[in-house]
């Protein structure tokens, strides 16, 4: 597979929901996310994430996308944000969507519930926090074991 000589943090899958085909997305070391083209083995579409390295892509739930709609995916940043991207339908690449939250530390990964109404991330400030995933607030945050270690529970 060609693509940049970088070195590849993460991998998502989004579903296309004007052709009804799943597409793969790549985050690399320099902060971009690409499509992986594999018909053609290799990699386009590049943008910039404007967040640093993504350590984490996690796509929402596929029965939570519309037809007609964006397939969402939710980087997790060096610098601390959490971005969203869509796979629009029918469109290459991904589209930068929004910062839906800016927390302490470098955040190292994110999963979001069942429902698609809320984002689980967690980084090197040992915190695990759950937004809500239209408006950003936090609807929790949990200390994790070296938060703990460092007085950091709350």
């Amino acid at each position: 597979m060609a693509g940049p000589s970088l070195e590849l943090t993460s991998l998502a899958w989004a579903r296309d929901s004007v052709s009804n085909t799943w597409r793969t997305f790549a985050a690399f070391l320099d902060g971009t996310i690409a499509e992986v083209l594999w018909r053609q083995a290799s990699v386009a579409h590049a943008l910039d994430s404007y967040g640093g390295v993504v350590w984490a892509l996690a796509a929402a739930p596929v029965a939570c996308v519309r037809p007609g709609f964006a397939h969402v995916l939710a980087a997790a940043c060096d610098d601390g944000s959490v971005r969203l991207f869509g796979c629009e339908g029918g469109e290459p690449g991904l589209v930068a969507e929004r910062v839906l939250a800016r927390l302490e530390g470098r955040l190292l990964c994110a999963a979001w519930h069942a429902g698609g109404t809320a984002l689980a991330v967690a980084g090197t400030s040992g915190n695990i926090h759950v937004l809500d995933a239209m408006s950003g607030e936090a609807g929790g945050r949990r200390a994790g074991r070296g938060a703990e270690r460092e007085g950091r529970e709350q």
